[in-house]
């Protein structure tokens, strides 16, 4: 009996890996990016306005419930949202440069879709040997995003919303900011 659980948990382990290869910058990317869950006619036709392409957004606090304060960051991330659907996450030591915010080799990618101020994101993510996984967020009346942090695994925006942590993104506007086609 335990010989089957440690081949099915093996099977199902190896199943859930996306090859993925690393770009010269130390950019993530799928060899495969129909992989993603939001890559598809679908959600990549939807409307994207409530999310401004020409800022991207730069995570300035946490918070959890377990210490009921928010959090400002010392590590800079943000991330930009592209017409297209596809978004990439970039983090970084301090604030983001316009060599950074210009680099399309950098980063981790995803795919988002919009459902009125809901934020649905499958991101790639370089933990169990490459994985995709879901992450939600609403976009408040000013354009910021909150995003629901949970851990790793398969849960719904709803089941987010009761995990204890949050991560507020402002949106910055960037000037002489590039608009290029992501290869992936």
């Amino acid at each position: 009996m335990k010989k089957i659980i440690l081949i099915l948990s093996l099977f199902l382990f190896c199943c859930c890996n996306v090859k993925y290869y690393i770009t010269t910058v130390g950019g993530y990317r799928l060899y495969d990016s129909t992989k993603f869950k939001y890559n598809k006619l679908e959600y990549t036709k939807m409307s994207k306005s409530a999310i401004d392409t020409n800022c991207i957004y730069i995570m300035d606090s946490t918070y959890n419930k377990w210490d009921d304060i928010k959090i400002k960051k010392e590590n800079y991330r943000f991330v930009r949202f592209f017409s297209k659907g596809q978004v990439l996450f970039i983090y970084n030591n301090g604030m983001p440069n316009l060599e950074m915010i210009n680099n399309k080799n950098i980063g981790i990618p995803g795919y988002y879709y919009i459902e009125g101020k809901k934020i649905k994101i499958n991101m790639f993510k370089n933990i169990n040997g490459g994985i995709l996984i879901d992450y939600f967020g609403e976009i408040n009346s000013d354009g910021n995003i909150i995003f629901y942090e949970q851990p790793t695994g398969r849960f719904s925006l709803e089941k987010t919303k009761d995990y204890n942590g949050k991560s507020f993104w402002s949106k910055v506007k960037v000037e002489k900011m590039e608009h290029y086609k992501l290869d992936w």
